[in-house]
């Protein structure tokens, strides 16, 4: 699913992030607590293909980039450059932003394991690569460098406590249904060994949407009634998971058996093709909408949160240790406040955490939001989760 290499031509697009006082100044480490008097002004490449299942995908990262204001940045010039779903694009792009360019990072939604491949220009170029995605996939050890770090919505730490919980409140045989498109991540491992966490017994995993000309999903109710499970677990995004939900409520089955879905089943293209009809449908994320948040970017759409947390990493990783250039010399040990609740950066592996919400569907003047009912906390000792075999390249959602 690679292209071969072929230069765009770069776009610029400039905001500035206002300056101002931080409180408790004094906590901060001292060869760099003089960024209060003369914040830094930086250059960040920002590498976002079109996303099929989300269409808004984007331009909600880069309106969420945008509407961040911190005291450490006087400005963030953002060099925005066109890139597919594949690597060999990607690949000079970001070459591209560095050589060219001369970014001081570049922001990128990519799938962990392209960055993997252009690791070897970050640590030659000592610049720092963000990587922005769903966390559709675990970033293993062997992914792992000082200088790309990740900031994702925690897709597959949502699906495993969605394994968990089901079993935990519904009984232990779960059924779990999923689009072809959706089943090449490491999310559908991490629900099913959730399952079996807890417990549960996984009845059948149905895969719909293999032929183009048919979707499957008769088949797959057809497969639910007969197999008597307590649950459904449905792994699917955009029109895809419309179909799915839709023909779920369809049948009649949602008031017998409780249907818990993916944190991309009711978001983006599906919530605007269900609409109303998908409100009380369950699903986990690292992100709720939230009418009251103070950003009103960040508080109705998961990428514009993602793009201000990501705003707000650069800021707290240049209070810490000043240029990105010096980013991989450091531990970085990061907590701040952000769009998404209270984040922390891991100084081993490099990924922005936050906090999991369970969530429920609920029709409001702008749409269909999916509100969090609570917090979901995280295992303080990580799951093992068997690496997906035949895995995409592509970023989840860009299929």
């Amino acid at each position: 699913m690679s292209s071969e290499p072929r230069k765009k031509r770069l776009t610029r697009r400039t905001f500035l992030i206002g300056a101002g006082a931080v409180a408790g100044a004094s906590l901060l480490p001292v060869a760099w607590s003089a960024w209060q008097a003369r914040p830094l002004a930086l250059k960040a490449g920002l590498l976002l293909p079109n996303a099929a299942s989300y269409p808004g995908l984007a331009d909600q990262v880069r309106a969420g980039l945008e509407a961040t204001r911190h005291p450490a940045l006087a400005s963030l010039e953002l060099i925005a450059a066109p890139i597919d779903a594949g690597v060999g694009l990607a690949t000079a792009q970001a070459q591209a932003l560095l050589q060219e360019a001369r970014v001081d990072l570049v922001i990128a939604y990519l799938n962990s394991r392209v960055a993997t491949r252009l690791r070897p220009i970050f640590e030659a170029a000592q610049r720092p690569l963000i990587v922005l995605d769903t966390g559709a996939n675990i970033v293993r050890a062997t992914e792992r460098s000082p200088f790309v770090f990740y900031n994702s919505l925690g897709h597959w730490q949502a699906a495993y406590m969605a394994g968990r919980r089901l079993v935990e409140q519904h009984g232990p045989r779960v059924f779990i249904a999923a689009a072809l498109f959706d089943s090449g991540y490491d999310t559908l491992n991490a629900v099913q060994q959730g399952v079996r966490d807890a417990g549960g017994e996984i009845i059948q995993t149905y895969v719909t949407h293999i032929n183009p000309r048919e979707t499957g999903i008769a088949e797959a109710l057809a497969a639910i009634r007969s197999t008597h499970p307590h649950s459904v677990f449905a792994l699917y995004a955009g029109a895809a998971a419309a179909d799915f939900v839709g023909a779920y409520l369809d049948a009649g089955l949602s008031g017998k058996l409780p249907l818990t879905g993916s944190g991309f089943l009711t978001e983006g293209l599906a919530a605007q093709k269900l609409g109303g009809r998908a409100a009380g449908v369950a699903s986990l994320l690292g992100w709720a909408a939230d009418p009251s948040h103070p950003s009103a970017v960040a508080r109705a759409d998961a990428f514009a949160a993602l793009g201000d947390d990501t705003a707000g990493l650069i800021g707290a990783a240049v209070e810490a240790a000043g240029e990105p250039a010096r980013w991989g010399e450091s531990s970085l040990t990061l907590a701040f406040d952000g769009a998404r609740g209270a984040l922390r950066l891991d100084p081993t592996t490099r990924v922005l955490a936050g906090p999991l919400h369970w969530r429920t569907g609920r029709l409001a003047r702008e749409g269909l939001l999916n509100v969090s009912v609570e917090a979901v906390p995280f295992p303080e000792r990580p799951p093992e989760i068997p690496e997906m075999q035949a895995a995409w390249l592509n970023p989840y959602l860009c299929s």
